[in-house]
């Protein structure tokens, strides 16, 4: 979804009493981050060597025993001994049942 950001501009440190309006629009499969910036969906990452160097930005979902909770560039995290996530693109994990275990690093 578009959003708008506002700059002011400054001239020798001072203000010049100018603002621009930038509209911030993501390629489809991305999302605005709170940075205002283009980044994968929650449960996805970037795929490797894509944003870089002004290549399109492209998302994959985060393999199963791995998860990422918020919008960003940043990989996918594996879950911690004792968790697991069901399928890929998991937003978090998942504790693993009395008497069972997952140990994926």
């Amino acid at each position: 979804q578009p959003s708008n950001i506002s700059l002011e501009l400054f001239l020798g440190g001072e203000s010049t009493g100018s603002v621009i309006q930038i509209r911030v629009i993501c390629p489809e499969g991305t999302v605005r981050t709170e940075l205002n910036e283009c980044g994968c969906p929650s449960g996805f990452e970037p795929e490797a060597g894509s944003g870089n160097a002004g290549q399109q930005l492209h998302c994959t979902p985060c393999q199963a025993g791995f998860f990422k909770s918020l919008p960003s560039l940043e990989s996918c995290k594996a879950c911690a001994p004792g968790q697991y996530t069901p399928r890929p693109g998991q937003e978090r994990c998942t504790l693993c049942d009395a008497g069972t275990f997952a140990n994926v690093r």
